[in-house]
């Protein structure tokens, strides 16, 4: 893996909030930060919502706080990209995410592979909105290899709701 140059690195920071409360109270005082960032990334976001007495709650609570300051911090700069990791151990993660609407891409072991060999799929709509392009790949250790890569066309009946 390359080593990244020292001005990127200046251009990061890194914070390691203790409680989804302080992610919390860093979303409502977005606005009193000097610089903002591009990007917002939290790994092990489930780790935050089982802090919570009820997963759903604390989940929607959190990513409505990151979805407002995400929202203000675009409207102050033109940008703010949320990214979140998390396992499968929050069941009700993925439902809540559709809510606000995230797109959710799950990385797999593969079936076909050793212990350090993943399989991820990413499905995206088109840009015409007329098709969804499916996109997967096979990872093993350093190597991302593009497996295949396929489209198909959005059924025409107005009434179809997407399965979740």
């Amino acid at each position: 893996m390359p080593t990244p140059e020292p001005a990127a690195l200046q251009l990061v920071k890194l914070w390691y909030p203790e409680s989804a409360e302080e992610v919390v109270s860093w979303c409502a005082h977005i606005h009193m930060q000097s610089v903002l960032p591009e990007a917002i990334i939290i790994d092990d976001l489930d780790v935050f919502i089982t802090q919570s007495k009820n997963p759903e709650h604390g989940a929607a609570r959190l990513i409505a706080a990151l979805v407002d300051a995400a929202a203000w911090i675009a409207s102050k700069s033109e940008r703010c990209k949320l990214i979140f990791t998390a396992s499968h151990r929050v069941t009700v993660l993925p439902s809540v995410l559709r809510q606000f609407h995230f797109r959710i891409a799950e990385l797999q072991k593969s079936s076909a592979g050793g212990e350090n060999d993943f399989q991820l799929t990413l499905t995206h709509p088109s840009s015409s909105s007329k098709n969804v392009v499916t996109v997967d790949y096979t990872i093993t250790g350093d190597n991302i290899m593009l497996r295949t890569v396929t489209s198909r066309s959005l059924p025409t009946d107005k009434t179809v709701v997407p399965a979740v």
